[in-house]
């Protein structure tokens, strides 16, 4: 089986449907420039952001170091206007410069730093754009972290666009909560040129993974019967907030540009990565092992206590058994052999 190292050039509903309806779900983002920044009272004006190179941002502060002056955040709204459901990445702290090569093509990025949860600086930054060629080889990427959907030809990173999500971002979809994003390998398997909100790319949630997590966590995880959900899709309206159920919305004009390209069509992979599924438990997750591999894997589980037979095979009963081993270790419940869950059992 395929080992996608390609991940690494990444860098780093109702009951029934997906997305929210009514007036504030479908607003528009606004159009234009936002306010000048210099104007909002209390910034420091010390941080400043430029364009590095491709897909790359300088961001320093003059005369301070990040962690000793506060916490560098990214959004893809203003900082200043309020932080409620905004699309916003905490960045890794780095002393005076950090490089980040999270950004989507065509994109306003607002860097702010936030010191004791109070905004003391922000300054704006504007990725220039790009097309998006013929693909012969597509797949699609999302990062919840980056807020990013990146499309890739093959192994080769081509463009990447912004996104938003539901009001909770960073958690993996295990149930019908009309708030989280699932993670993982999932295919389009439906198009809807003209979709509630713009166009539509219908994802192929729950699969058998999906459902494996369900009854593991109704089993041991006290879940009840919620459901499991259903209706993800990655669909149009804007990026102004975290405003979906669970789906992962673009701008009108990038799901434009995707559905000009008819070779996205259904069965194009759709790699959802987040803090549960990183790129690395990708990578993991679908490297191809020889029974014999399985075998000393079900075999530490077994001397561990998690009882699963040594066949060589991650059926079923193997899947228990790891899901229980990860949740007694606290790691996220994969049920799969993940690169975390790797790294513990491995001799």
């Amino acid at each position: 089986m395929r080992l996608y190292l390609w991940l690494l050039l990444l860098g780093t509903s109702l009951l029934t449907a997906g997305c929210p309806t009514g007036p504030s779900a479908l607003r528009t983002p606004a159009g234009g420039p936002p306010e000048e920044l210099g104007e909002v009272s209390g910034l420091e004006h010390r941080l400043r952001a430029e364009i590095s190179g491709e897909r790359r941002v300088a961001v320093r502060l003059a005369n301070q170091d990040f962690p000793e002056s506060g916490e560098l955040v990214r959004s893809l709204q203003p900082l200043s206007g309020g932080r409620d459901r905004l699309p916003m990445t905490h960045l890794p702290a780095a002393p005076r410069e950090l490089t980040d090569s999270g950004v989507a093509d065509g994109t306003a990025y607002y860097y702010g730093v936030l010191r004791g949860g109070k905004l003391v600086d922000e300054v704006r930054v504007d990725v220039p754009g790009r097309e998006l060629p013929a693909l012969a080889e597509p797949r699609l990427v999302v990062d919840k972290v980056e807020y990013t959907l990146t499309v890739l030809d093959g192994e080769r990173v081509v463009k990447r666009y912004p996104i938003a999500l539901g009001s909770e971002p960073g958690k993996r979809k295990l149930c019908r909560d009309n708030a989280s994003t699932p993670e993982g390998f999932y295919t389009i398997m439906g198009l809807q040129p003209e979709a509630t909100f713009h166009r539509a790319y219908d994802i192929d949630y729950p699969n058998d993974v999906d459902r494996v997590r369900y009854r593991f966590a109704q089993r041991h995880q006290k879940l009840g019967d919620p459901g499991i959900g259903g209706e993800i899709q990655i669909h149009g309206r804007g990026i102004h907030s975290n405003w979906t159920f669970g789906c992962v919305a673009l701008r009108d004009q990038d799901m434009d540009e995707l559905f000009a390209h008819p070779e996205i069509d259904a069965g194009t992979e759709v790699l959802i990565l987040g803090r549960d599924i990183t790129a690395e438990d990708a990578n993991a997750i679908r490297a191809s092992r020889s029974p014999e591999a399985v075998e000393v894997i079900q075999r530490r589980l077994v001397a561990e206590g998690f009882a699963t037979p040594v066949d060589g095979t991650l059926g079923e009963s193997t899947e228990e058994a790891l899901g229980r081993y990860q949740l007694a270790h606290g790691l996220p419940v994969t049920c799969q052999l993940d690169s975390r869950t790797l790294a513990r059992l491995s001799p």
